[in-house]
Order: C-alpha cells, then structure tokens, then sequence
C-alpha cells in the first residue's frame, strides 16, 4: 500500500461537518477520510491503488470506484493521476486536509518555526526594539512563562514532543520493514541508521531525537521507502 507510515489524529467532529456541508453518505465521508488519513501529510496527495482502498475500506471495487466519482465532482477531491490496475493513481485531498486531520507536535513546530522565521524577517525592515519595550509588550501568561514553573512547564513539552518524534521515527521504520518484508529494505534502512552513528539493534529511534539527527534521518528512511513503492 502506498502509504507513508505514520501517526494521524483524526478531528471528532471535521468529518461529520464535511459530511453535513456536502451532503455525503456516511460511507462516502469514511471513504474520503480513509484518502485523507493515508495521504502525505506534506504534499496532501495519496498514492494507491484502488485494489489498495478495497483492502482498508473494504468496499467493492466498483463502489469505490462511483464515490470516487462523486467526490471529484462535488470537488472535494482532485485525481492529479487516475489509478489504473496495478498502476496506482494520485489524489489531493488538500482541500479538507486541515478539516479532517489534527495536525501532529512535529508539524504544529514546523509552522511555527516558519511564522518564527517570517517574523524575524519582517523585524529586519523595522529596526530592532530595545529589551525593555519587548518586555513591556510581553503579554502575562508570556511573562508567568519565564518563571520556574514555566520553565519547568516548557521543558515538559520539549521532552513530549521528543519523545512523539521517536516513536513516529521508530513506526516508520516498522511500517515500511512489514509492508516489504519480502525485499531488502530493512538491510538498507539498517545501512542508513549506521550512517548516522546509530547502532540499529539498539534504541536508535530515542538517540536520533536526542542528538538532533531525527528529522534528517526520518528524510533518509521516508527517500528509501519511495523508492520501493513498486514493489
């Protein structure tokens, strides 16, 4: 299956607003999340089959072959490539991505670094404030932050979001190890994991996050995954 392994948190109550708004049979909006939860999280673009949609939604090929239909048409989805056979087909499903799925820690820090980053961009035009402006301009919880307990406070969350990043690291790796069992994908992920300076019989997945190559690594795993898809 086409999918790349991961954590997805699906919103309690997106689906049945997209649902409602769009006027979709129930097994219509389960068949547009299963898409959606199955989908990139970074391009929004599911790749599969429809043989692969049967074996997780198990519907009849022929029914998800009409709901596709009617979700393309309604707009809720765009098939970027038609699947055909064994051929796997491409769908976007950016337009209710954001709906439907909960953003994950590592994500949610990525946008921020990205508004961070556009921030201190738009400082440069402006000239730099002087420390007692900004701390004049802190807001309370902001302030009550840069006490113990909001240190203590925020160092819990570095620990959590940590320790998220490992295990998705370490589902990815088992993920794509059992969809390929039959290859030699573990020997190369293996391969990878040394490269890094890991040892892949040990707790590979905790060190990467501690010593800041998880993100790097995770590129390395997901690049190797891809390059099995036809397999």
């Amino acid at each position: 299956m086409s999918i790349k392994p991961r954590y997805a948190k699906v919103d309690s109550w997106g689906w049945c607003d997209v649902g409602r708004d769009h006027d979709l049979a129930f097994s219509e909006v389960m068949l547009l999340l299963a898409i959606t939860i199955h989908a990139d999280f970074r391009s929004r673009i599911r790749t599969g089959t429809i043989t692969e949609l049967h074996e997780t939604t198990r519907m009849a090929r022929k029914t998800i072959s009409k709901y596709l239909e009617r979700l393309i048409t309604k707009g809720l989805i765009v098939e970027v490539q038609k699947a055909h056979g064994s051929r796997p087909g491409r769908i976007d499903v950016s337009r209710h991505y954001d709906e439907l799925i909960v953003p994950s820690q590592r994500e949610q820090r990525a946008a921020a670094k990205q508004k961070a980053a556009t921030a201190d961009e738009s400082s440069l035009d402006t000239g730099c404030v002087s420390s007692e402006s900004s701390l004049s301009q802190m807001t309370r919880p902001t302030r009550e932050n840069t006490d113990l307990g909001g240190i203590e406070a925020i160092e819990d969350e570095k620990v959590q979001d940590a320790q998220s990043d490992a295990n998705d690291l370490r589902q990815l790796y088992e993920s794509a190890v059992e969809r390929w069992k039959e290859t030699r994908i573990r020997k190369f992920f293996d391969a990878a994991i040394r490269d890094h300076g890991l040892d892949p019989n040990g707790s590979w997945w905790v060190e990467a996050e501690i010593n800041g190559t998880g993100d790097q690594l995770r590129q390395v795993l997901e690049s190797i995954a891809a390059g099995f898809e036809d397999f």
